[in-house]
C-alpha cells in the first residue's frame, strides 16, 4: 500500500511539473510587428491562463484608421480571452488589423503558452429591425456623405447617416496629401516665387494642345492675367483659370471642362466652410502638377503639417 501511494505522489508531482507555467501564474509576454507607420507593440498578461489585460502601442499609425484598431482591440481581446477580429470583413486597417494579430501571437508565445489555443471567433450581435424616421438618409460617412449630413442639418433637417464599416470617414479619412484651392486667403501668406512654373504651363499649353480648344483658351486668359501681375505683383499669382489649365493639361486634355469648372471654382469657398467646421487647412505648398503653390494643407498644434484625411479625427 506505501509503494502504491508513494507511486501515486510521484506521479502527481510529475503532471505538476508538466504543467504550463502560464496557467499557474500572472505571467507577461511581448510582441512586436510592422505596421503600415511603424512598429505596432502588444504586451498581453495572462493570470491562471486567462488573458486579463492587453496593452498596445502604434503612435505610427494612422489617426482614424490604424490608431482605431490601437485603441479599441485591447479590450475586445481581454473580453474574448484570445485573439478576435472585431473587423472581419472589412478592409479596414488592414495592415495595422494584421500587425497587430502578429504581434499578439509572438506576445502569447513570449509568455510561453500556445498562441493557436487563444484564437476565437467574433460573433457580432444579432442585428435588430428599427424604423427611424428622417427627412434626409445619407448612405456613406465618407467625406461627400458628412459633408452633406451637416449641409442638410445646418439647413433645420433630420439627418440619419448609415456607414458599413467601422470607423466613419470612408476613403477620405485615408487622404495623406491636402486640398487644391485657387484665391484663399491663405495663399496670400506665402511669397511668390513660382514663375517657372507658370511659364513652363503656359509654354507646354502652346506647344503641345494647340488642338485642344478648353486648354487654349484658358492658356490665353492666365497669359493676360500672368501678364497683369507681372506689371503690378501684389499677393501671391493664381487664378481659377490657372488651376482648371493644370488640371487641363493633367487629365491629357480628355477632362469634361464644366465639372473642372465646377471643381476650381468652389475650392476657395470649400477651404473657408471647413474652417467653420473647425478644420483648418492654412499651411500651403507646391504639389505634382500644379504650377504654383496651390496644396491646402493642416498642421497640429507643434506646427507640423499632418495627413489631411485625418486632421478633423485628431
Amino acid at each position: 500500500m506505501k509503494n502504491r501511494m508513494f507511486a501515486l505522489l510521484v506521479a502527481v508531482a510529475m503532471l505538476l511539473a508538466l504543467y504550463p507555467a502560464a496557467l499557474a501564474e500572472e505571467v507577461t509576454g511581448t510582441g512586436t510587428a510592422k505596421g503600415f507607420g511603424g512598429d505596432v507593440t502588444v504586451t498581453i498578461t495572462l493570470k491562471d491562463g486567462v488573458i486579463t489585460k492587453v496593452e498596445a502601442v502604434g503612435d505610427d499609425e494612422t489617426d482614424g484608421i490604424g490608431k482605431n484598431i490601437i485603441a479599441e482591440w485591447p479590450a475586445a481581446f481581454a473580453e474574448y480571452d484570445g485573439i478576435v477580429d472585431t473587423y472581419t470583413g472589412a478592409t479596414f486597417a488592414s495592415i495595422t488589423r494584421a500587425a497587430f494579430i502578429e504581434a499578439a501571437l509572438a506576445a502569447l508565445a513570449d509568455a510561453g503558452v500556445n498562441p493557436e489555443d487563444f484564437m476565437r471567433e467574433y460573433v457580432a450581435a444579432e442585428a435588430e429591425d428599427m424604423t427611424l424616421d428622417t427627412d434626409v438618409l445619407i448612405i456613406g460617412a465618407g467625406g461627400a456623405g458628412m459633408t452633406a449630413a451637416i449641409t442638410a442639418a445646418d439647413a433645420g433637417m433630420k439627418v440619419v447617416v448609415l456607414e458599413s464599416q467601422p470607423a466613419v470617414g470612408g476613403n477620405s479619412v485615408k487622404s495623406t496629401g491636402g486640398m487644391n484651392a485657387a484665391k484663399t486667403v491663405y495663399q496670400d501668406n506665402n511669397e511668390f516665387g513660382e514663375e517657372a512654373g507658370v511659364e513652363k504651363t503656359l509654354a507646354a499649353a502652346k506647344e503641345n494642345w494647340a488642338d485642344n480648344e478648353t486648354i487654349t483658351a484658358l492658356a490665353a486668359t492666365v497669359q493676360e492675367q500672368w501678364d497683369a501681375y507681372k506689371a503690378d505683383p501684389k499677393g501671391y499669382f493664381d487664378s481659377t483659370e490657372l488651376f482648371a489649365l493644370d488640371t487641363m493639361i493633367g487629365g491629357k486634355g480628355i477632362n469634361d471642362p464644366e465639372l473642372v469648372n465646377t471643381l476650381v471654382n468652389n475650392t476657395a469657398d470649400a477651404i473657408d466652410w471647413l474652417a467653420t467646421q473647425d478644420i483648418k487647412l492654412t499651411d500651403v505648398a507646391s504639389f505634382g502638377g500644379a504650377s504654383v503653390k496651390r496644396i491646402h494643407r493642416p498642421l497640429n498644434e507643434e506646427g507640423k503639417v499632418v495627413s489631411v484625411g485625418a486632421a478633423p479625427l485628431s
